[in-house]
């Protein structure tokens, strides 16, 4: 064969092996959060895909709210958050991410910083959570015919636990509506309980509010609890899976 082929062919192989080696070129951002200010890197050549590390900074109290890794825009790595806000600044969760997905086991915590629950996102088990079979209250179950109240098995379970749904759906109305800016309103309440079933499936369905807020919150709270499905383990009766019917309480109080 000749030399100055393989040469060259040597030569490009290393070529090429040394550009997949290279590490991308970064661009610094930094993101004002509603909670903190996020710092990471960005691809150069594609400022919309996250790479590197990612952490945001609690705008009080010299906290890391997050801190994790990406790889070319997707979640990669150990993964820490804390809560923020309502009393508590105690650790969240904490677990792995392969591919943007959570992988192996999860810890979570609660706002006075008790184990809520511990979960295998890799074999989607269960393996711990705190109270879950101690529950005593009547829940509506809803049938093809009608509903019901009984007392369950296990009531329906929000992977990641009660604390850290509340902190979403609580974030969510983190900012008053715009719209009364031009009004001479100098408060503005928010007094509704938000009600939803989960069904068998881990479905959330039925979404409802015993008072309305108006400005678009009914919208944007329907939509952030119904993104929630899948995300549930079933409620069981008989040891079998219901479909049960839940509540949020949401009192909030806007002073201008």
């Amino acid at each position: 064969m000749n030399l100055k082929f393989i040469t060259t062919v040597l030569f490009i192989l290393a070529y090429t092996i040394a550009g997949y080696c290279q590490e991308p070129k970064l661009i610094k951002k930094k993101e004002l959060l509603q909670d903190g200010k996020a710092i990471y890197t960005v691809l150069k050549d594609n400022p919309a895909v996250k790479h590197g590390d990612y952490i945001v900074n609690a705008y009080s109290g010299n906290k890391k709210l997050v801190s994790g890794r990406y790889n070319k825009g997707q979640k990669e790595g150990f993964w820490t958050e804390r809560f923020y806000g309502l009393g508590s600044r105690e650790i969240k969760s904490y677990g792995e991410y392969r591919n943007d997905s959570k992988t192996g086991t999860w810890i979570y915590y609660s706002f006075d910083g008790d184990t809520s629950q511990v979960f295998d996102h890799t074999n989607q088990k269960l393996i711990y959570a705190k109270n879950y079979h101690s529950d005593t209250s009547k829940y509506e179950i809803k049938t093809d015919t009608g509903s019901f109240k009984s007392r369950l098995d296990a009531p329906p379970l929000y992977i990641g636990g009660y604390d850290i749904l509340f902190t979403i759906v609580m974030d969510s109305l983190g900012s008053f509506p715009q719209a009364l800016n031009t009004k001479k309103t100098d408060i503005f309440k928010i007094h509704t309980d938000l009600i939803y079933t989960v069904d068998k499936d881990s479905k959330v369905t039925d979404i409802k509010f015993s008072e309305k807020i108006g400005y678009g919150y009914e919208e944007r709270l329907t939509e952030l609890i119904k993104a929630t499905s899948g995300n549930w383990i079933p409620g069981k009766l008989n040891n079998s899976k219901v479909n049960v019917q839940l509540k949020i309480p949401l009192r909030m109080a806007y002073q201008f």
